[in-house]
């Protein structure tokens, strides 16, 4: 069998395997494949000033994200970091915070959003809860696990741009991931370096990046020259042994989405 076909055969397999959100990984090395390689970086310095943490503040209840400033208004992140794990239905508005320059106690900028872009599927998804992922469920829940958050006024961090998905997909060099992870809250690690490992028939992609929780919605960057784009969103950990993430090719139309819509959106 080719290099080929036996990732296509891999990613098969483990499509049909259980993972769990990387937010909602609880193991301290959950999403760690090996040896941990994330380092910690300068949030003043692009791309990582683009990286910031995606926090739920509601009564009683507080999560965790990552998210990525793609535009100065817009930021990219997981469906499951604002939908509510037991109906499926967008968190409230007002308990949503974007913060960038996260680090120890102190933070550059904060804004919410006025609007979330979720796809179709989970808006629809919503009316049969739970949204939560069922043990040993398949990798396939997490194929529209993205959502575009539009910020109620642009920031002054510099974006990453979106990789062109097409080529994207198909990135033969190394990937970079950034995330506030849950065992380092309040510095932004990234591993760089990490590598694509297979697909799944869904398009997902399957890494060695590390990750932990609350790094679900962080980037996973690609290098174009001298600059960085992203190229898909992470969202969990599969079998111990990948880290999971959504590619631009499948959520490129949902980020190009510049405001809020009057209505539902078209699918």
């Amino acid at each position: 069998m080719t290099a080929s076909g036996a990732l296509r055969g891999l990613a098969v397999g483990l499509a049909l395997s259980g993972a769990v959100p990387a937010a909602e990984a609880r193991d301290p090395r959950s999403g760690v494949i090996g040896t941990d390689d994330r380092r910690i970086v300068d949030v003043d310095n692009a791309p990582w000033s683009a990286v910031g943490q995606v926090n739920i503040a509601r009564y009683r209840r507080m999560s965790q994200c990552t998210g990525t400033l793609i535009a100065p208004d817009r930021v990219m992140t997981a469906a499951h970091c604002v939908t509510d794990a037991s109906t499926g239905k967008l968190v409230p508005l007002h308990a949503i915070h974007f913060l960038t320059g996260v680090f120890g106690a102190r933070w550059k900028e904060h804004a919410q959003p006025k609007c979330v872009i979720l796809p179709k599927t989970r808006r629809q998804s919503a009316v049969s809860p739970p949204k939560r992922p069922p043990k040993g469920h398949s990798l396939a829940w997490f194929a529209d696990d993205f959502a575009l958050l539009i910020l109620d006024r642009p920031l002054k961090a510099q974006p990453v741009p979106v990789a062109d998905h097409a080529s994207a997909d198909n990135y033969p060099g190394p990937l970079h991931h950034a995330a506030f992870a849950g065992d380092r809250r309040y510095r932004l690690t990234a591993h760089r370096g990490c590598a694509l490992r297979a697909r799944t028939r869904d398009g997902l992609w399957l890494t060695d990046c590390d990750t932990h929780h609350a790094g679900s919605g962080g980037p996973v960057l690609v290098e174009r020259g001298d600059s960085f784009r992203l190229a898909a969103v992470m969202v969990g950990i599969a079998a111990k042994r990948f880290t999971v993430a959504v590619p631009s090719v499948i959520w490129a139309d949902t980020a190009e989405w510049g405001r809020c819509p009057a209505k539902e959106p078209r699918p």
